[in-house]
């Protein structure tokens, strides 16, 4: 089973957005994923020439099937976000046109193809975020990529869509939510907790320790106000013991919009009826729960 840390998910440039974790039969070990595009296995898409030379300009349709040709290549030869970063950097050079525009101009090409309606402003909030997913870097007021000062541009203002939302009249809700941690005689560990979310509330619940590389990740759902998770375990060692050491559990909710429609009538569009100190804001999932708290095992 494949389960995902944060408010996790926004697709940007055909690539996935978010942490992964592997949990096989309720162990829970480190693992390592990696981005792989087999040669000549998927159809290359049509040209924006092709389909949409009614709707954007001659030098646009130039930026999108240039970056969509060398994009190929150099995702290939360099794997997916490499090569993405190399393609933006190539496209801005050879256009004379910044970054965030190059990028723009490309996903609203490819957006119109599947009838998307994402606005300019929004797209470039997505893509700055998406930017520094891979390897991007702003410092000191400029951008770069590795040692390479890149011409990012400036991105269009956040737009009301993508700002905070006032709580609907009379459905204001202060999250609140506790944790427990038991550990068995086994040194696995298990976690139990409550919380006023709506019953359905989809929970991803995460558990590292830095010192030792152990990584892992397990869903929950609130019923009855209550939440439990499998047991932690670490397959690479004696009987599955957890090692000892300073464990970090979080805790997070993953965007509204994948939640049903019970859930989502309480916490509202983009989840704006959310209030509280657990409660984080990101301008392309909304509000989400983040919890987090340090367990020791020994």
């Amino acid at each position: 089973m494949i389960v995902g840390l944060a408010c996790l998910g926004v697709i940007v440039l055909g690539n996935v957005i978010g942490g992964l974790f592997h949990n096989s039969d309720n162990v829970h070990e480190p693992t390592v994923t990696q981005d792989q595009v087999p040669p000549g296995k998927v159809p290359a898409p049509p040209k924006a020439s092709e389909i949409d030379a009614q709707k954007f300009t001659p030098a646009e349709i130039q930026i999108h099937d240039y970056s969509q040709t060398i994009g190929d290549d150099y995702q290939t030869r360099f794997g997916i976000e490499k090569g993405e970063a190399l393609t933006l950097i190539a496209a801005s050079k050879e256009f004379k046109r910044p970054i965030i525009e190059v990028a723009r101009v490309y996903d609203l090409i490819e957006n119109s193809k599947l009838g998307w309606k994402i606005s300019p402003a929004e797209l470039d909030i997505m893509n700055i975020k998406r930017f520094k997913d891979i390897g991007f870097q702003q410092r000191d007021g400029a951008w770069y990529y590795g040692d390479e000062t890149v011409n990012m541009g400036t991105p269009l203002p956040t737009p009301e869509s993508m700002k905070p939302a006032q709580p609907d009249e009379g459905k204001k809700l202060e999250v609140t939510l506790e944790a427990q941690s038991e550990i068995s005689d086994l040194k696995t560990l298990q976690i139990k907790g409550k919380t006023n979310l709506p019953d359905g509330t989809k929970l991803m619940i995460h558990l590292s320790c830095p010192e030792i590389g152990y990584d892992a990740g397990d869903p929950a759902i609130v019923a009855n106000g209550k939440f439990e998770t499998s047991w932690f375990s670490n397959s690479t060692r004696t009987l599955n013991r957890l090692e000892d050491g300073k464990y970090v559990l979080e805790i997070s909710t993953p965007t509204v919009s994948v939640h049903d429609e019970s859930v989502k009538k309480v916490l509202g569009e983009n989840g704006r009826n959310m209030t509280g100190k657990l409660i984080q804001f990101d301008e392309v999932l909304g509000k989400c729960v983040r919890f987090s708290k340090t367990i020791n095992v020994q």
